[in-house]
């Protein structure tokens, strides 16, 4: 009778050509006994060295590309010999560094667009590793302009304002530049969020914003502006305040038409 002592807490297996998996590295003494039907035996030792394997990856997924100020999801899916114990790492380039036992997925948002590296390290409790990288594509979102308020209706010659409101799905710096429709120029525009203008001509015109992020993203919209007719104002009455019957009583009017 052929038994088999593997020193790993396994059961004795007997056979005289035998297989053997240890489920863990390290130094073992394996140990055969021969018997015979007398009762004589006969032993002999041989020390093994088992060698660790490393983690093996079988997912790891995640976006190609995502949308600046959206959260992305990482995961995996990890196995290795039974009696090791896994520890995730994830690295995302210009984003936080996440480390533990059951760190098997990851979110972020980048708040701006860009190419990113995402690592993922895979450590077992004796020193065996596997790494993968993913390149993370995020791009650029167009601001939204959320509200204009002022005047859209006015006379002629009177000072006419405007304010306007936009927000990035990113951490983007926004331009407001407008148009007010009554220039050829296409340079002739105004900046900021607050802006007034006067119209020398009564008329229909385009008020036009266009709000631009810092990474050449933009958004229009257009207003219609109804410019009326401004009728005359007097400013002045000048002439006496009392005369006598039959006298010629002089009065002067000043007055001013914005046209």
């Amino acid at each position: 009778t052929y038994t088999w002592d593997f020193d790993d807490g396994t059961d004795p297996i007997e056979g005289r050509q035998i297989q053997h998996r240890f489920s863990d590295d390290g130094v073992f003494t394996v140990t055969v006994t021969v018997t015979d039907g007398d009762g004589g035996s006969a032993q002999r030792t041989a020390e093994i060295t088992v060698g660790n394997v490393d983690p093996l990856l079988l997912l790891f997924d995640g976006p190609e590309r995502v949308a600046e100020g959206s959260e992305f999801r990482f995961l995996t899916i990890a196995s290795d010999v039974p009696n090791d114990t896994l520890t995730y790492r994830w690295e995302l380039e210009d984003g936080p560094t996440r480390e533990g036992l059951d760190e098997t997925q990851v979110t972020h948002t980048y708040p701006d667009n860009g190419v990113f590296t995402v690592t993922l390290t895979i450590r077992d409790e004796d020193g065996g590793s596997v790494t993968e990288s993913r390149e993370l594509e995020v791009f650029n979102v167009a601001p939204t302009i959320i509200e204009i308020i002022g005047d859209f209706s006015g006379d002629e010659g009177e000072e006419l304002g405007w304010s306007a409101r936009a927000t990035d799905p990113g951490d983007d710096e926004l331009t407001y530049a407008w148009a007010f429709g009554d220039s050829n120029d296409p340079n002739d525009v105004e900046f900021g969020r607050d802006v007034t203008h006067v119209y020398d001509e009564a008329g229909i015109y385009t008020l036009t914003l266009t709000v631009t992020d810092d990474d050449s993203g933009s958004v229009t919209v257009t207003r219609t502006i109804n410019v009326g007719t401004a009728g005359p104002s007097i400013s002045r009455l000048d002439g006496p305040t009392d005369g006598l019957e039959a006298q010629a009583l002089t009065f002067t009017i000043t007055a001013t038409d914005p046209t």
